[in-house]
């Protein structure tokens, strides 16, 4: 065996099991959090949480049919997130899956595919699921973690943030 297998070999062995107990450390983070601000939503299904790289964004709400709901999680971009930021990113994806609650599953596909196809009504979703999160109590969370985002996001991911959700601005005005 080579220097360099070996030493690829010795890093996987050594830091692999490392880098796994941060991620389920964050899966038991967000699942804590999750049993604190569960009650404020009505989601008629069960939510889980994933963790899996995304290009666009940290975290997604996704619907599947018969009343599964997931929330994926990109562990990378949610490095040094605290609590009260994590709260504010669930209070937003949780508002998401609250509304997807509220649709027939043939609903929800059509939601799905204007979602897709017309950035005016993607905006008018993302803003309005940040007022629910608002509504809800949790301004001040979603503030901290629209600030994190702001800061640590790629230019790519500011700009869609800066385009399609409620600014540093907005959101400190509703919460006064």
């Amino acid at each position: 065996m080579n220097k360099r297998a070996f030493l690829v070999i010795f890093i996987v062995v050594i830091f692999l099991p490392f880098a796994r107990g941060l991620d389920d450390g964050l899966l038991i983070k967000i699942n804590g959090i999750y049993e604190n601000m569960s009650g404020h939503y009505e989601i008629n299904g069960d939510v889980s949480f994933v963790l899996k790289d995304r290009n666009i964004g940290s975290a997604e709400a996704k619907r599947y049919p018969f009343g599964n709901y997931v929330i994926v999680l990109d562990s990378n971009k949610l490095v040094d997130v605290d609590g009260v930021e994590l709260e504010g990113m669930l209070a937003h994806e949780l508002a998401h899956l609250e509304s997807y609650s509220e649709m027939s599953f043939p609903g929800f596909l059509l939601f799905a595919i204007k979602y897709g196809l017309y950035s005016d009504f993607q905006r008018e979703t993302e803003r309005e699921t940040d007022m629910n999160a608002i509504d809800k109590g949790f301004g001040k969370e979603l503030l901290a973690f629209r600030e994190y985002r702001l800061n640590t996001a790629s230019e790519k991911e500011i700009e869609i943030l800066k385009k399609n959700y409620l600014s540093i601005e907005e959101i400190k005005a509703l919460i006064r």
